[in-house]
């Protein structure tokens, strides 16, 4: 709060035609949604008199050449398969439509935030992260973060950085490189921290220092900052750190930028989004995390002293797996089971003594035990098969091996089973 060097306000780039009318998305997530959801639970918060609504201009189709295919380009805004669905969403005219608005706010934000470095920019958007040059994947479609960065290196000479704190790592910037090789120049940092708990603040910690340095010494411009609150530990598909390190994470980052500000004696541009979250039973907790980094970054870097509690509620059916013992006998085979069962379902096991509690056999034949509620002791909790520290969500493991559903099982093998290896590629131009 002894550093004011940005304005007391924050800018949102928000426009109506961002977000899809409807109440459902027909899929997994909702992000098409999220942009109107979070601005009126912004509206309803005490924070809402910090925020500014100012409007922008959507991209035109030709603007997104500049890190896709014109193949892809083409394809989805004619509603035309494979390539139109390729982000796992259903394709619609409005909701093609509105992507050329949530990636024109981001490119606006971007810019906005470079004219006028003491002002935060707010694009309220998501769906950016997983995208390919030659198609959507993974709920987002274009490579908003990629066109911006790419706009803002050829009409302002500006170097950009990325701190990416969804609970899944953001692929688009490395997948885009060899299609745009002046991204290794316009976007060279890319950071997505590693591990859960205190190991993913201390490899946020450290790239941060790697940031740090390199606003410091002028190779950075400005900076960009997602917060997802797929990362916290109760939403459906993340689990890495709790509350009380979510908003650790977002004290660490605005900490930075306000010692950067201040030893330059002029703000750091700073660009913010929203991108990932997804609580089926509560998407209130999900916009009140979103709201509470507003009030650490208004707090660490407006002046403001907001004392920003979320509320989040413990969802039910967290679980834990541990195996019961490395040469267990399957309990089912390659082809059907005795019980007529499949591969991968649930069975009752040898230890399968009360509610809560079920046998799981992976589609290598390992016998696990799914608890719901309080897990084991830790000394008897291993990894479960893709899954970091043995932390689960029984009920979509199952669901991933038991559903018909082509599209849900890709979706979540995706995003469970990412191999923690993938999370380690940050890019550092040292």
């Amino acid at each position: 709060m002894t550093h004011r060097l940005h304005e007391p306000t924050i800018r949102m780039y928000y426009r109506r035609s961002m977000s899809m009318p409807s109440s459902s998305t027909g899929s997994f997530s909702e992000s098409p949604l999220k942009p109107r959801r979070f601005r009126d639970h912004l509206r309803a918060s005490p924070l809402s008199r910090f925020v500014r609504t100012v409007g922008f201009a959507p991209l035109e189709k030709d603007d997104f050449l500049v890190a896709h295919t014109e193949r892809y380009v083409r394809d989805f805004f004619a509603g035309r398969e494979p390539l139109a669905s390729s982000n796992w969403f259903p394709w619609n005219a409005r909701f093609a439509d509105s992507v050329r608005f949530t990636n024109g706010s981001l490119v606006a934000a971007v810019l906005g935030a470079l004219e006028q470095p003491s002002q935060i920019a707010l694009s309220p958007t998501s769906g950016f992260h997983h995208a390919r040059p030659e198609s959507g994947h993974g709920y987002c479609t274009f490579s908003g973060q990629v066109i911006a960065a790419l706009r803002a290196y050829r009409e302002h000479g500006a170097v950009g950085a990325w701190v990416d704190l969804d609970g899944h790592f953001g692929d688009s910037i490395e997948a885009s490189r060899r299609f745009v090789p002046e991204l290794d120049a316009a976007l060279p940092f890319n950071i997505n921290p590693a591990g859960r708990h205190g190991d993913y603040l201390r490899d946020l910690s450290a790239g941060l220092a790697r940031l740090e340095a390199a606003l410091l010494e002028g190779k950075v411009q400005y900076v960009g900052f997602a917060h997802g609150a797929d990362s916290h530990e109760w939403d459906d598909l993340g689990n890495q750190v709790s509350t009380a390190e979510w908003l650790e994470a977002s004290r660490l980052v605005y900490g930075m930028i306000a010692r950067c500000s201040a030893s330059l004696g002029r703000p750091v541009p700073l660009v913010l989004a929203l991108f990932g979250g997804y609580r089926k039973d509560d998407l209130s907790s999900v916009l009140e995390l979103h709201v509470a980094d507003l009030a650490v970054a208004l707090s660490t870097l407006c002046g403001h002293d907001l004392a920003y509690e979320p509320r989040v509620t413990r969802p039910r059916g967290r679980g834990w797996a541990a195996e019961l013992e490395p040469n267990a006998p399957r309990a089912v085979d390659a082809g059907a089971a005795p019980n007529g069962e499949g591969p991968g379902e649930p069975q009752a096991g040898p230890d399968d003594d009360g509610p809560g509690e079920a046998t799981y056999v992976d589609e290598n034949g390992d016998v696990w035990v799914i608890w719901e509620g309080t897990p084991p002791p830790p000394e008897e909790v291993v990894p479960a098969p893709g899954f970091p520290d043995g932390h689960i969500e029984p009920e979509l493991l199952l669901l991933a091996e038991e559903t018909d559903d082509e599209e849900l099982r890709a979706v979540l093998m995706s995003l469970l089973r990412r191999p923690r290896d993938a999370r380690r590629t940050p890019r550092d131009p040292n």
